[in-house]
């Protein structure tokens, strides 16, 4: 989908089509920020387990951290072997794949103004 988003945004068109179908602009935009905070929240958690635990190389790190954030249940091993610290940063991972990087946060940083209104749209000139 985001492919598609790109060509049509490279073709100057509003809407994807694809299939014979058309998705709307609210569609493309939920797929590219679910893979944005999936990347960060990827990122940060590899950081910190880099952090935590460097002797245990990046490689194994980085697949343990695609691995809980995934939820898919696979491992190099070395979980047992990692300190409390990261053993709670791999359970927070777990966490946030299975409850979902949009809900996190939308659960964290929710609104507390009215909302019942919305702002005028304003085409600007981007690159």
């Amino acid at each position: 989908m985001l492919v598609l988003g790109l060509r049509a945004l490279l073709r100057g068109r509003e809407c994807v089509e694809a299939f014979g179908r058309a998705l709307p602009g609210r569609t493309i935009l939920t797929a590219m920020a679910v893979t944005f905070l999936y990347s960060l929240t990827a990122a940060a958690g590899f950081l910190a387990l880099l952090v935590l635990e460097p002797a245990k190389g990046a490689l194994p790190l980085a697949f343990e951290t695609i691995s809980a954030l995934s939820t898919v249940g696979l491992a190099t091993g070395i979980t047992a072997g990692l300190g409390d610290p990261a053993k709670l940063v791999l359970c927070a991972l777990m966490l946030a794949g299975r409850v979902g990087p949009i809900a996190v946060v939308i659960m964290v940083f929710r609104g507390g103004g009215p909302g019942g209104y919305d702002f005028p749209e304003e085409d600007i000139v981007v690159g």
